[in-house]
């Protein structure tokens, strides 16, 4: 994921540079550098390859009709009226989602490093509201222990809605394609940038079950927040999601162009990809989590615009 990314803004670097126009005269030196604060703002959204599932060996129960070859979910406390088959669903496949985008917002304070093409920074960066969901959580085939020759296609239609809020502290170090002393005031110049740090991510995970067949999985039922039916036979429709928060390192990638409009004032434009690791979502209280899905690989991406302060 990293490498095609990095791949993606050198060949954007090395052909976009030729056609941009530049108003600079190497015997001029405008004094384009020192420290700066950048505020920067955007749309943000996830690259998500592949989602695990995380429910473990939780069996559930299904009442099989062996005339008609059909079977049903048995919810809790009912009573078989045929043959019973288990399932188990840890072993099923989670489905890929839909995907909406989030809002970026980037605070930073830099320093140009002497005359050079090189710019050191430290940024906050904040996505959030960045979601995914499906009508179903689980889906695929198995064989129940119960008889061998049976092959059964499963799904468990459980809607979800998923919401990840990244904060990230980033060390950054940029590489203008232009040293400051020539810069002139109008002139584009591009950019690419690379850094490490520190991510604090918090997940959130609405489950909406009316067909209670999350009932049966262990731990769950003590996030439930509506039960439903009579007395022995209760399913839970909804379960509480408080968020649950982890911590990662980060890596970062960013390419653009800064618009210089005058000494002190410049405006950017570029797109950012940060890596922050394994999040895993599921239901949550204040004190404890229980984690049903986990995306191994998480790239956070942003295009955004920015203002660039020079003092």
């Amino acid at each position: 994921m990293l490498k095609r990314f990095l791949i993606l803004s050198m060949s954007c670097l090395l052909t976009l540079p030729l056609q941009a126009s530049w108003n600079w005269a190497e015997e001029e030196k405008s004094g384009h550098e020192s420290t700066y604060i950048a505020i920067r703002g955007g749309l943000s959204g996830m690259i998500i390859e592949s989602i695990d599932n995380k429910v473990g060996m939780t069996q559930s129960t299904y009442d099989y009709n062996s005339i008609d070859d059909t079977y049903s979910y048995l919810y809790p406390g009912g009573t078989a009226t045929n043959t019973l088959l288990t399932f188990d669903y840890g072993k099923l496949d989670a489905i890929k989602p839909e995907q909406r985008l989030g809002s970026f917002f980037s605070i930073a304070f830099g320093t140009r490093l002497k005359e050079s093409n090189w710019r050191a920074e430290l940024a906050w960066d904040h996505f959030s509201n960045m979601r995914f969901s499906s009508d179903e959580l689980l889906s695929g085939q198995q064989t129940p222990p119960e008889d061998s020759n049976l092959i059964v296609g499963l799904s468990v239609s459980t809607a979800y809605n998923a919401k990840l809020t990244s904060d990230v502290m980033l060390a950054m170090i940029y590489y203008d394609f232009q040293k400051s002393s020539y810069i002139q005031n109008g002139s584009i110049v591009p950019f690419i940038g690379a850094g490490v740090g520190y991510a604090i991510n918090e997940s959130r995970m609405e489950l909406n079950d009316r067909n209670g067949e999350t009932t049966s999985i262990v731990g769950l039922d003590a996030f439930c927040t509506k039960w439903s039916g009579a007395p022995g036979l209760s399913i839970c429709e909804s379960y509480m999601s408080e968020g649950i928060v982890q911590r990662s390192m980060a890596a970062a990638l960013t390419t653009g162009f800064t618009y210089h409009s005058t000494e002190r004032s410049k405006i950017e434009a570029g797109i950012k990809g940060v890596y922050i690791g394994s999040i895993d979502y599921g239901a949550s209280s204040s004190t404890s989590d229980r984690i049903l899905l986990s995306i191994p690989t998480n790239m956070l991406w942003s295009t955004f615009l920015g203002y660039r302060y020079t003092f």
